[in-house]
């Protein structure tokens, strides 16, 4: 799950190393959800059993989640004036553009039911995927957005850090060890798992190496974390793929610690002026916000147009999802700059209009 990008005034926060995961870990999900519509789930097709690991990039958006929000907002805990702010921008990168996409969908499901499930016409599903924050057994609307409604989750109980930190904090630790004893005890209750879910966990991994770039507390080898932590997602990769001798949450405890190792060594090979980042890796990362909300109707719409003119007669399968891939995810970029950017910079000014308004209409009379 794709975090969004930070505001540009606060590039001094971005670090480039980020930006290029946050773009290959979306192309991961990306390229693992385009292969369902080519190949069975379950077969033994090479791209098939290759991208079983694509869950994964999902495991390191989690984690580089709790990383950024940390990285970005360490300074305002316990200070609650900053809350109202920390609020704006959260809503800022999450909601306007998901919205358009949203309300996109809604109205294609309401005008042709043949496209959609009953759930994406369901009330209730309707209103807690434009919430983010009411979950439901069904699953939402635009179906990669199960991932924001625990983004949404992290976000609000790293709000209570802002408003009181002793407090905040008191939360956040008792949250993370909720989640932790799901692992031991899982519970069959949708809400249960929801809040005290293991992908809670990945958060906490984002945030102590947050921590530990910031204050330094160890001294490490940049080299041997990033290779450590590209190793354990590596071994944990080839597993899911072709063995399956561990079970999912093991698993997802893999690629979470190996996603903390890999962003640590790497972020500080980057401090240290030993790392250089191209321009292609982080402009996807730029993107990588709207690709991943994209993805799913632009490959949905790539599988019909190539059934309607029956690709499969002049191309092997294997050519047609290669371009269909590179086709979405060159449009996905083409909508940041078109579509998401836009939709941000209107909710902004709509947001200091309405502030300029509540100033003007609280003036004292006279």
């Amino acid at each position: 799950m794709t975090i969004p990008n930070q505001a540009s005034k606060h590039r001094k926060h971005q670090i480039a190393t980020l930006q290029a995961g946050r773009g290959l870990a979306c192309l991961i999900i990306m390229l693992y959800h385009n292969v369902g519509n080519y190949f069975p789930f379950g077969g033994n097709d090479p791209l098939t059993l290759f991208f079983r690991f694509g869950p994964s990039g999902l495991l390191f958006f989690f984690v580089l989640s709790g990383h950024i929000i940390t990285h970005v907002h360490w300074d305002d805990l316990g200070q609650p004036r900053q809350a109202l702010m920390y609020i704006r921008k959260r809503f800022l990168r999450i909601y306007p553009f998901y919205w358009v996409i949203l309300s996109g969908m809604v109205a294609l499901y309401a005008l042709l039911p043949a496209f959609g499930k009953p759930s994406d016409r369901d009330a209730w599903n309707i209103i807690s995927s434009y919430s983010l924050f009411l979950p439901t057994p069904m699953t939402p609307v635009v179906p990669v957005a199960w991932t924001l409604f625990h983004e949404i989750l992290f976000y609000s109980v790293f709000a209570l850090c802002i408003l009181h930190k002793r407090i905040g904090l008191s939360v956040l630790i008792m949250w993370i060890a909720g989640s932790l004893l799901s692992i031991v005890d899982a519970d069959p209750d949708f809400y249960v798992n929801f809040y005290f879910s293991r992908y809670h966990l990945m958060f906490g991994m984002g945030m102590l190496v947050c921590l530990q770039l910031r204050y330094d507390y160890f001294k490490i080898n940049g080299f041997l974390f990033a290779f450590a932590g590209c190793l354990i997602f590596a071994v944990s990769a080839m597993d899911d793929d072709y063995f399956a001798y561990l079970n999912l949450v093991a698993h997802d405890l893999l690629y979470g610690l190996g996603s903390a190792f890999a962003i640590l060594g790497f972020v500080t090979l980057e401090q240290a002026g030993r790392l250089h980042i191209s321009r292609p890796l982080i402009v996807m990362g730029d993107a990588s916000y709207c690709m991943y909300l994209t993805h799913w109707p632009l490959f949905s719409l790539m599988v019909k147009i190539a059934g309607f003119s029956h690709l499969a007669n002049y191309l092997p399968v294997e050519a047609i999802y290669g371009v269909t891939s590179v086709i979405v995810v060159l449009l996905g970029v083409a909508l940041h700059f078109w579509l998401e950017k836009p939709s941000i910079a209107v909710a902004r000014l709509i947001f200091r209009k309405a502030v300029a308004l509540g100033g003007y209409l609280g003036r004292p009379a006279g």
